[in-house]
């Protein structure tokens, strides 16, 4: 499938250099997951679709994090609530930009839940 490029795209490349984490929102299916995986292709992805995933990152966050380094995409981050707090904390410790690229459904949960976690948030319509 050929892939469409998005208006947002230099958005996401200036705040992943200006950012720590960058969060993109927006309603389902609009390509926010295709767009983080054409950009950074290299970077690792969980996708808390999986639900082996999501009960991996609830039950034992500390343990999931060290087993998911940055730099690394955290695909429908909304089920996973709890881990905007390591999130935070991990950026704490790091001072390089683009540790953690962020997607979710639920932009107004999701952004003040973010607020804390150091991002830069884009939103897709």
């Amino acid at each position: 499938m050929k892939y469409i490029r998005r208006a947002i795209e230099d958005i996401v490349e200036k705040s992943s250099k200006t950012f720590k984490t960058v969060l993109i929102t927006g309603a389902r299916q609009t390509g926010k997951s295709t767009l983080i995986r054409h950009k950074y292709s290299d970077i690792k992805e969980v996708t808390f679709d999986d639900p082996f995933a999501e009960e991996q990152a609830k039950n034992n966050a500390e343990m999931f994090m060290s087993l998911n380094e940055p730099p690394v995409f955290f695909d429908e981050i909304q089920y996973v609530p709890d881990l905007f707090r390591h999130i935070k904390q991990s950026c704490d410790l790091h001072d390089e930009k683009g540790l953690y690229f962020l997607s979710g459904s639920q932009p107004f949960k999701l952004m003040e839940m973010a607020s804390d976690s150091l991002a830069g948030r884009v939103s897709i319509s």
